[in-house]
């Protein structure tokens, strides 16, 4: 938690508005285009949504915006209160919960229809991952949806580049593909982009 904490302080004492500082408009453009492919394909009758790791909180503000009912989860408190400040101020109805996705104990006896990697999960490893999945899996009714936002290298002989201070889990693509297959996740839907990484996008159906 310290170091995710640590990065959203920084940004609040620096004025930015939220992850990836400098960067934070075109990191928001990004994810304009992925709610609008990820509605497109879930259809009419997904209205709960879950935010793994959703930070200061405005991916799933979009989603809210959309007309989606929204909750988002993050370790760290500062971004938190930040996530529930935009929320009040662009009156948008979404509810944000500290907690650390890994554990079991938070949004006890809830479902969802989707659940929103907010690039959450390329900062797990080992255990923590099969933490994350268990609790998709919890959350989510059967047949719902799990997107990843991710991460990754084509392959295992590729240097692992640096994306900030905070250490990511750089799987390859064919192992992450394994890894959610393994969690009783099919792909229905990926596509990838490249700037200073390669960064994977796929929506899952949970099939139980």
């Amino acid at each position: 938690m310290e170091k995710h904490e640590k990065v959203y302080l920084e940004l609040k004492e620096k004025g930015f508005n939220g992850w990836g500082g400098k960067n934070y408009n075109s990191r928001m453009l990004g994810w304009q285009e992925q709610v609008q492919v990820i509605k497109s394909l879930i259809g009419e009758s997904v209205q709960d949504v879950v935010e793994f790791g959703c930070g200061a909180g405005d991916v799933s503000l979009l989603f809210a915006r959309e007309g989606f009912n929204v909750t988002g989860v993050d370790i760290s408190p500062t971004a938190i209160n930040w996530a529930q400040s935009k929320s009040r101020s662009q009156n948008l109805n979404a509810e944000f919960v500290t907690s650390n996705i890994c554990n079991q104990e938070f949004l006890l006896d809830k479902t969802y229809d989707l659940v929103i990697d907010g690039n959450c999960l390329h900062c797990l490893f080992d255990s923590d991952r099969l933490d994350f999945y268990s609790n998709a899996q919890r959350l989510l009714k059967l047949g719902g949806y799990l997107f990843v936002s991710t991460a990754v290298k084509l392959n295992e002989e590729d240097e692992t580049p640096t994306i900030s201070s905070i250490e990511r889990c750089f799987l390859t693509e064919d192992a992450l593909k394994n890894e959610l297959d393994d969690m009783g996740f099919d792909i229905i839907k990926e596509w990838s982009s490249h700037n200073t990484h390669r960064h994977y996008y796929g929506l899952c159906v949970y099939r139980g």
